[in-house]
């Protein structure tokens, strides 16, 4: 066999492949399927946290004691809109998908038990953690899917969320997958339907039945997607380079979102529309969330005038989202501007100028929702736990930067310095008063010198040797990770027994004694009595407690002993629950003549006494 002789035309080329190739900040991981029983036991950790921490909320009560009267419900009207039917309830008009999940969850476990309450919050915040790996591994690979699941795991927002079992819980879950739906099928296949267009459908519909402002969201996303992306123009092929005729329009991108919105709407749009035949124009404000009768100007007066507080609480906030991270989400953010822009693959380019719409909308309206502004659409806790996902994407991106040495030694640290610096801010309250300034003026400069000096021996220590610098990336980025991870959680404690806030353990513990109660005494478990709940506190969590012991009695709330009405003949006995001061529950002359037994032992809760009493 002849020997071919290699030639090298420039010397420079020569010493290029001769020199030892720069490793890596931090081993990247490749293979995507190694990785997924991690992801699993980051789905799990807000399963941990909801065992052992029960904050017991008046929304979460609130919404347990909606899913019990659907319990109750005869008739197909009452199932369909299962609001709340007093005058001044603020759950009347609001979508049934996270109520018809909870009404089954409580008819399978039982109504008397807190986790039977927010076991679908449970299962949606483990569906969000998964779906947050697969988004973001399809977006931007598996160390992206591994970082970004990590981070949405153990963020404080997430573990809020599983004690919520409301409607944003669900509709946040609906919402990001029918967009990661969407933008695949439409990314991904040449025909006009396909099964990641069914499953984004079929997101669909549960936004329409879970979520007014985000399915408007989801449109709008898919909408302008479709708009700017699949555009076979000239500005357009600049921006994603697509391979196909100059000048035509991509009409299969507008069928298959015209074929998604049908179904979406066929699956649950129809409810919207039902209601609003029912209700009108009443119901369209609370679906899509604006204010009727919202002020001409959107920021009150009061906040205009005093601007210096305005920034100081728009500070806290948006460095409370992820502050040991904001770093390395300014580094992401650059990154994905560079793959769009600069790149020349389009399917990276694509993904990533999804990724970037869907940020620039989270952005702008969980900023507006900060300001102040007057409109429901905007609640703060929508849009902060709407921005969270793209927010860690970028913060994974950002480190993927570092760790494949796109971005140098002095980029890594000042990520690094300014994830300290905002926690610190942030946490310590850390906000100039001028006024204070020259009276501390020592301590800040004492500070600094410290921090300097210090700063200026560790560079001074790892300059010229790579293998120190790798060792104080590698540090520096874990220590962040596992203290974002313990801020995350709570720092919570591995014991046994679940954590309750010792203000409620009085009524939990009332709420364990009249379960124990009940069944204790068979003969009590008949629906044919009443339950009639005496006090003239307005708390939805004493409600929920004392009807879901007996949830298909008929149930009254009164103030007073003169206010309960006279029994029914055969109606059975009366269990009567009464909360408040002890000289304000004395039976009156007309019901001491009454057989009024003590069932359970008195439990002081709050600045009441909780007492329950059978009435024959």
């Amino acid at each position: 066999m002849q020997e071919q002789l290699v030639v090298w035309n420039e010397e420079s080329e020569l010493l290029q492949r001769a020199a030892t190739p720069r490793i890596e900040w931090f081993p990247v991981p490749r293979h995507a399927a190694a990785l997924q029983p991690l992801i699993w036991l980051l789905a799990c950790v807000p399963i941990l946290v909801a065992l052992l921490q029960t904050p017991w909320t008046e929304e979460s009560a609130q919404w347990g004691l909606r899913s019990l009267r659907l319990l109750s419900a005869a008739e197909w009207g009452d199932f369909l809109d299962p609001g709340d039917t007093r005058p001044d309830g603020t759950l009347r008009l609001e979508s049934p998908l996270m109520t018809w999940i909870s009404a089954a969850s409580l008819s399978s476990l039982g109504p008397s038990h807190l986790v039977s309450v927010i076991l679908p919050a449970i299962v949606c915040v483990f569906a969000y953690v998964m779906v947050a790996y697969a988004i973001s591994f399809s977006l931007g690979g598996a160390w992206v899917g591994l970082l970004t699941a990590f981070l949405v795991a153990t963020h404080p927002d997430t573990w809020r969320l599983v004690h919520r079992p409301t409607s944003l819980t669900v509709g946040l879950l609906c919402s990001i997958v029918s967009l990661w739906s969407f933008q695949r099928h439409i990314d991904s296949k040449s025909t006009v339907w396909s099964r990641w267009l069914l499953t984004g459908s079929i997101a669909l519909g549960g936004c329409f039945l879970s979520h007014g402002p985000l399915t408007l969201v989801t449109l709008f996303l898919s909408v302008l997607y479709v708009t700017s992306v699949p555009k076979c123009g000239t500005m357009s092929r600049r921006i994603i380079p697509l391979n196909r005729k100059a000048g035509c329009p991509d009409w299969r991108s507008w069928k298959s979102f015209a074929v998604w919105l049908a179904s979406g709407m066929l699956i649950g749009g129809w409810w919207p529309l039902m209601m609003s035949l029912l209700h009108g124009s009443e119901f369209w404000t609370v679906w899509i969330g604006m204010v009727a009768d919202a002020p001409a100007t959107v920021i009150p007066i009061d906040q205009i005038h005093n601007w210096s507080e305005q920034a100081k609480f728009w500070f806290r906030e948006t460095a409370a989202l992820m502050p040991l991270m904001s770093g390395f989400v300014l580094l992401g953010g650059y990154r994905m501007w560079r793959i769009v822009w600069k790149n020349q693959e389009p399917a990276q380019r694509r993904a990533q100028y999804f990724l970037m719409l869907w940020m620039l909308a989270a952005v702008v309206l969980w900023q507006f929702s900060l300001l102040g502004f007057e409109i429901s659409f905007l609640k703060r806790s929508t849009w902060t736990s709407y921005v969270v996902l793209p927010a860690s994407m970028l913060a994974a991106g950002g480190l993927l930067e570092i760790g494949e040495r796109r971005a140098g030694f002095g980029t890594a640290l000042a990520a690094y310095g300014v994830g300290v610096a905002v926690a610190v801010w942030r946490y310590r309250g850390l906000w100039l008063d001028v006024s204070k300034f020259w009276n501390q003026f020592a301590l800040v400069v004492s500070l600094a010198i410290l921090f300097g000096g210090c700063f200026w021996l560790t560079l001074r220590f790892i300059y010229g040797n790579e293998l120190r610098q790798r060792g104080l990336v590698r540090g520096g980025i874990w220590s962040l990770l596992l203290v974002h991870c313990a801020w995350g959680i709570n720092l919570l404690p591995l014991n046994l027994e679940p954590r309750v806030p010792s203000g409620q353990q009085p009524l939990l513990q009332f709420w364990t004694d009249l379960r124990n109660w009940r069944g204790e005494h068979p003969e009590s478990i008949h629906e044919s009595g009443e339950l009639i709940l005496m006090t003239s506190d307005k708390s939805q969590r004493l409600q929920y407690v004392v009807q879901s012991v007996w949830p298909h009695r008929e149930f009254k709330r009164v103030s007073s002993w003169d206010a309960i009405p006279p029994p029914h003949p055969h109606s059975g006995s009366r269990v009567i629950v009464t909360y408040g001061s002890q000289d304000l529950l004395l039976p009156s002359a007309s019901t001491a003549e009454s057989p009024l037994v003590p069932i359970i032992a008195s439990r002081i809760y709050r600045d009441g006494e909780l007492t329950a009493y059978e009435l024959h």
